[in-house]
């Protein structure tokens, strides 16, 4: 059913209604599973797919109004795409409110150029409207110089914001780094063997370490 299929794909607020089910199933001193299998219990889902179920009655969607750090959980990557999306709509609104006074200069200029061609945005929007053939005042240079160097300043400023940020959602959200490990050079591409080894020789200690799936990759510069 195409409706049916449509409300599962949007994306849910699932990290938080799993930490509150990981709560109500350490209170009743069971699993996850009894917890939902439990007619009585706060978070009862019927059905097999009881994890699925559980997504779509308990997890909320991503309202509109979220911040973009609310979508941490759905990777770090989103995050970052839309604060760097902000910063440039706020770096281009500001360096277009600072082209204002230059604009209108240039589009009140006497000369027979101006009266001319200044009409058209591209001659407005531009310095090539000034020197001799224009209106020609000491700011407005020094007004395209503060663009750049505030540019420069707040792409380096934002640079740091990004890595800050990273950094934060990594800490606050479980991430596959979290749980796996990346092995590189690797002769022997039998995964039961590598698995077998992890199994055995992950930890010092001398119980068994639980592999739950071993994934091959390949670099793509050596093919």
């Amino acid at each position: 059913e195409f409706g049916k299929w449509t409300d599962l794909c949007r994306l849910r607020r699932f990290q938080v209604g799993y930490e509150k089910l990981v709560k109500a199933a350490k209170e009743s001193d069971r699993s996850i599973q009894e917890e939902l299998q439990d007619p009585d219990g706060q978070y009862y889902v019927e059905g097999t797919d009881k994890l699925h179920k559980f997504r779509e009655q308990y997890c909320d969607e991503f309202p509109l109004s979220c911040t973009t750090l609310d979508l941490a959980e759905i990777g770090s990557g989103f995050v970052m795409y839309f604060e760097l999306l902000k910063f440039l709509i706020i770096l281009l609104c500001i360096l277009g409110i600072m082209q204002i006074p230059a604009m209108i200069l240039y589009m009140n200029s006497n000369s027979d150029f101006a009266t001319r061609d200044l009409k058209s945005w591209y001659n407005v929007t531009t310095p090539g409207g000034g020197k001799q053939f224009g209106a020609a005042e000491s700011y407005v240079p020094a007004m395209y110089f503060m663009c750049i160097v505030i540019f420069i300043v707040a792409t380096l400023a934002m640079s740091e914001h990004l890595t800050a940020t990273d950094q934060w959602v990594d800490h606050k959200t479980a991430m596959p780094s979290d749980f796996a490990i990346m092995v590189s050079g690797i002769k022997d591409t039998d995964e039961s063997k590598i698995r077998k080894w992890f199994v055995e020789h992950a930890t010092k200690t001398a119980e068994p370490t639980p592999v739950v799936k071993v994934v091959i990759g390949f670099d793509h510069r050596d093919w």
